[in-house]
């Protein structure tokens, strides 16, 4: 059943999207589209490792990364600066989660390690644009919610930091 629900997870959040890399609409998540689908979806989801950590909408960015690399390219480097630093600014109030995942390859606690170093590398961009330290959480969530047994290309979107501004509730 959990991995029904993850699957259906990843389904709805274009998780199973071909394209290599994904465009700037579906990178950042900025606003309040689909919360009615992302709160159905977050209803479901009660048992998943990431709930109550954040809510799907509140997910500003996701940042992809390579195989086996915690490196943020330069394409997502810049959207941090020039378009989620102005964002976070604003809204400087509320605490910034910094959420790391990986693929299905690989041991967990390796995976574990990967998705700390994935939120970490999205940390020092956006401290590097000015964002202070004490704002940022980060976290790893290692393979949790990957899908296992997919091909590379399909994995690509299991690879990721989400950027989540944590609204109070």
């Amino acid at each position: 059943m959990k991995r029904f629900f993850c699957l259906i997870f990843l389904m709805l959040s274009g998780c199973f999207s071909h394209n290599a890399e994904p465009n700037l609409e579906d990178t950042v998540l900025v606003g309040e589209q689909n919360n009615q689908e992302l709160a159905k979806l977050e209803a479901d989801h009660s048992n998943e490792p990431w709930y109550g950590l954040y809510d799907q909408k509140d997910v500003v960015m996701r940042v992809y990364f390579e195989y086996n690399r915690a490196t943020v390219s330069e394409r997502d480097k810049a959207i941090l600066r020039s378009q989620i630093t102005p964002l976070l600014e604003r809204f400087k109030e509320l605490p910034i989660l910094l959420a790391g995942y990986t693929d299905w390859n690989g041991q967990e606690t390796y995976n574990e390690k990967l998705g700390h170093q994935r939120a970490q590398a999205v940390a020092d961009v956006l401290s590097q644009a000015g964002i202070p330290t004490e704002r940022m959480e980060t976290i790893s969530l290692g393979k949790t919610c990957a899908t296992p047994n997919i091909d590379q290309q399909a994995a690509y979107q299991d690879r990721r930091c989400d950027v989540v501004l944590k609204k109070q509730r």
